[in-house]
């Protein structure tokens, strides 16, 4: 069960950092006596306070006098190996982004620091303009776990909630934010529903130093002209975020296009368009564009800043992660305190195609915390889910799993979907159902599952450790 516990009243949310600038403070653990001087004068707009240490053993006095919003981190240190450090860092600070400085002669400690939670991996010698990016992005990610200026206080639905996630996807979204977020051209932002979207586009606002009453959403679709005209006439918007923006009206869409067209000039309107745009769609442009619905003017003026987002069957390594700040946030919201999710339920969650992507999983989370009072089994949350149409079909009479038997359906649903992973689906669906009954055959015994497999043991017990199984359970 998902267990709650009661919230002290003296307990306080975390305290976020000023997200004025989205670079504040940095942290070099680096004996190069050069490498301090080149990231001042990357940030020195920003008036960034850049400090650095030559040895490990100088880090926690470093981060005890100013905890830094970011981290550069070399592999080789005089007194300890890069890998050590980060291994403590991430242990003792799991929400500080590190960017890992390696030789690049090879991508095996590239792929240590990164499954050690390294926030970025930069080879050297250094591009100055990616180890920009690569910084941005991390400081970025830093607003969006700590600032409470970035979203609004509720947390129901997809929208306003917090992005999450520690995927490849992802820190290139956080990238692309921390570049975006100072450069007012247009933004495209494309992904399904329920992905995210505007809070990415809250996100953008919030880094850019943007007051959260500032931000307007309005759905393109439902735009009159006179109300557009508005919108781009008052001065207390700093930044516009119209979705759907490729279902709007031909109308709308040339107005849209001209007033993107006059943020340089003080033509057609009377007078310059001060705010940023952020438009979205849920579909890639380009097949609108290539049906007649969007205005091929307009498509030019957007798409030169594309973010996309991809739903979470594509980012699974997200979901734990995203699951356990799902459930603390709307178990807090409702009273309960922060939760914690058991292996079980997360098992449930897993498995899970998520069609509906954040937003489903804020919705079902939510009506399963508030009916059981803040405790939910993995019996509940299946029951919740439907699973009859996912991956584990929970039947009304027994709990075993049901294989599937209609692949042309399974296929075709995908493809319908435009999923990009279908084979790694049918996989997964495979597996799922021949571990379980397999492991259920031998009562969880798994060096009898194992012979029956044909697989070793060690193959075995790596399997049940991503899915996140237990055989006793089983």
């Amino acid at each position: 069960m998902v267990h709650a516990r009661a919230l002290d009243s003296d307990e306080t949310s975390m305290r976020g950092m000023d997200s004025e600038r989205p670079v504040a403070s940095i942290l070099i653990v680096d004996d190069d006596p050069h490498l301090p001087t080149v990231v001042s004068s990357l940030f020195e707009q920003q008036e960034a306070r850049v400090r650095s240490v030559g040895l490990a053993s100088a880090v926690a006095a470093a981060i005890s006098e100013q905890v830094p919003h970011v981290v550069l981190l070399d592999y080789l240190l005089p007194d300890a190996a890069g890998l050590d450090v980060l291994e403590q860092l991430r242990r003792d600070f799991p929400r500080l982004p590190i960017i890992f400085l390696t030789s690049g002669t090879t991508g095996v400690t590239t792929s240590q620091a990164m499954k050690l939670g390294a926030f970025d991996c930069l080879n050297k010698p250094l591009q100055y303009g990616q180890l920009r990016q690569s910084i941005e992005g991390a400081c970025t990610h830093r607003i969006v776990f700590e600032s409470p200026r970035v979203h609004h206080e509720s947390v129901g639905d997809a929208r306003t909630f917090p992005l999450v996630g520690q995927s490849e996807a992802m820190r290139r979204i956080f990238k692309q934010i921390g570049r975006l977020c100072n450069d007012h051209q247009p933004i495209l932002i494309v992904g399904e529903p329920g992905t995210g979207k505007e809070a990415i586009a809250r996100t953008i606002h919030a880094a850019g130093g943007g007051a959260v009453d500032s931000f307007v959403a309005e759905d393109a679709p439902t735009l009159a002209e006179a109300h557009l005209h508005e919108l781009f006439s008052s001065d207390e918007i700093s930044t516009l975020y119209l979705a759907n923006v490729d279902l709007a009206e031909a109308r709308i869409q040339f107005l849209l296009c001209r007033y993107l067209q006059s943020a340089s000039s003080s033509r057609y309107v009377g007078r310059r368009v001060r705010c940023r745009v952020i438009v979205s769609c849920d579909r890639e442009l380009s097949h609108s564009l290539a049906k007649g619905m969007v205005r091929r003017d307009l498509y030019y003026t957007v798409a030169s800043n594309t973010i996309e987002v991809p739903p979470i069957r594509s980012r699974r390594v997200d979901v734990p992660l995203l699951v356990q700040h799902v459930v603390n946030s709307i178990s807090m919201q409702l009273g309960y305190g922060p939760a914690t999710v058991p292996d079980d339920v997360m098992q449930v969650l897993m498995a899970y195609s998520w069609p509906g992507n954040v937003h489903e999983m804020i919705c079902i989370v939510h009506r399963c915390l508030a009916e059981s009072g803040g405790c939910v089994s993995a019996e509940m949350l299946a029951s919740e889910l439907a699973f009859a149409k996912h991956v584990l079909r929970v039947r009304p009479d027994e709990s075993g799993p049901e294989i599937v038997t209609n692949w042309n359906q399974f296929v075709g649903q995908r493809l319908i979907a435009e999923c990009e992973d279908v084979y790694e689906q049918a996989i997964t669906e495979t597996e799922n159902h021949v571990l379980r009954i397999v492991l259920t055959h031998t009562s969880g015994n798994q060096a009898h599952a194992s012979r029956i497999l044909g697989m070793t043991r060690a193959s075995l017990r790596k399997k049940l450790r991503l899915l996140r199984w237990d055989p006793k359970a089983l």
